[in-house]
């Protein structure tokens, strides 16, 4: 038996721990223990679903000060730092002395330097040389793509009907490098445009743990009741139903180097707004429009995807292919479980 022990340096929910926990529901329970810590939050439901598989959940001192405990308690083998950007772990000095090996998941390559043609998680392994640069300090790197959790066949669902109504939208977390704004201006420019036949829904969580976001959340609603043609959803329980409403995701999210909502609107056969700061256009390909990481471009990409109902469901159909060929659960679980195979 090898115990695992994800370190989860990210908001939950989120791509992120959404990754995490496939791990913790797929691998084979008779090889592998698996546990979860972190200082972010695990008194949310989200997490309720990491004990319903089995997965102990554990909180870590910020500043991970109790990590040598926690894998003497729980005599971890190997440890799986999920992280977003390519920050130097605190504790690699303790996995040294202990002799634990440290996986790390790199889910912003951009912030590594890493080539952002390496697009998906990029997975390294360490044999702690403590070089700080960029990721000299790993041993071994490798590229391991994202899966969704596709139990259900969400798939094929693009049914919508040629209309001069559509819906847009976008699902994600209400803070301010997810621009939440810039989609608001999009939805402003197209009330002008189009009035009521282009309506936004825009659902995701504001975040209460910081000053700056319960305030930024609070202008965001507050601008969504000013637009006639915004809806601000709330916290959607089911995102693959909130997917499945729409004619277009639009996700101009700010430096993002992979945001799992692509594959989870691809999946459904909804066609991608977005624009190039990061690695959207090798994620996104022909499933969508790329523009530059400009408003008004976005808009009359917006106004392109609105005219031309062929070309948002040729998009939607080439969406679903693209993630029933590359980003399979059985390809991704059959990955992991032959990396930490590789090390324990």
């Amino acid at each position: 038996m090898t115990n695992i022990l994800h370190i989860i340096n990210g908001w939950p929910p989120g791509g992120i721990t959404e990754q995490v926990y496939l791990l913790c529901k797929y691998l084979p329970k008779n090889q592998f223990r698996q546990y979860s810590a972190g200082y972010c939050h695990f008194d949310g439901p989200f997490f309720k679903k990491f004990e319903d598989v089995g997965t102990e959940c554990i909180s870590c001192d910020e500043d991970y000060s109790n990590i040598r405990n926690i894998i003497l308690d729980k005599k971890i083998d190997i440890v799986h730092k999920q992280t977003g950007g390519g920050d130097f772990p605190s504790y690699v000095s303790v996995l040294k002395d202990m002799g634990i090996p440290l996986i790390e998941s790199i889910h912003c390559p951009r912030a590594t330097g890493i080539p952002i043609a390496l697009v998906d998680k990029i997975v390294y392994t360490t044999r702690y040389t403590l070089e700080k640069n960029n990721h000299k300090y790993f041993d071994k790197m490798i590229s391991i793509k994202y899966a969704l959790d596709l139990e259900e066949p969400v798939v094929n669902h693009f049914s919508k009907k040629d209309s001069d109504n559509i819906i847009v939208g976008r699902l994600g977390r209400i803070v301010p490098d997810k621009r939440s704004d810039v989609v608001l201006e999009v939805a402003k420019m197209s009330y002008e445009r189009f009035g009521n036949k282009i309506q936004f829904h825009l659902a995701g969580q504001i975040p209460q743990d910081y000053p700056m976001h319960i305030d930024y959340g609070k202008r965001f609603i507050e601008a969504c009741e000013e637009l006639p043609n915004v809806k601000y959803m709330g916290y959607v329980d089911n995102k693959y139903d909130f997917w499945k409403t729409l004619d277009i995701c639009i996700n101009p999210a700010w430096e993002t180097s992979f945001d799992i909502v692509f594959l989870e609107a691809m999946a459904c056969g909804v066609p991608i707004l977005t624009w190039d700061n990061s690695a959207a256009k090798y994620v996104v390909g022909n499933a969508g429009i790329v523009t530059e990481e400009n408003t008004g471009f976005l808009f009359d990409g917006l106004c392109k995807m609105y005219r031309e109902y062929g070309m948002r469901k040729l998009m939607g159909e080439i969406g679903i292919r693209y993630i029933n060929d590359k980003y399979s659960l059985k390809r991704c679980i059959n990955e992991y479980i032959d990396l930490y195979e590789g090390i324990a």
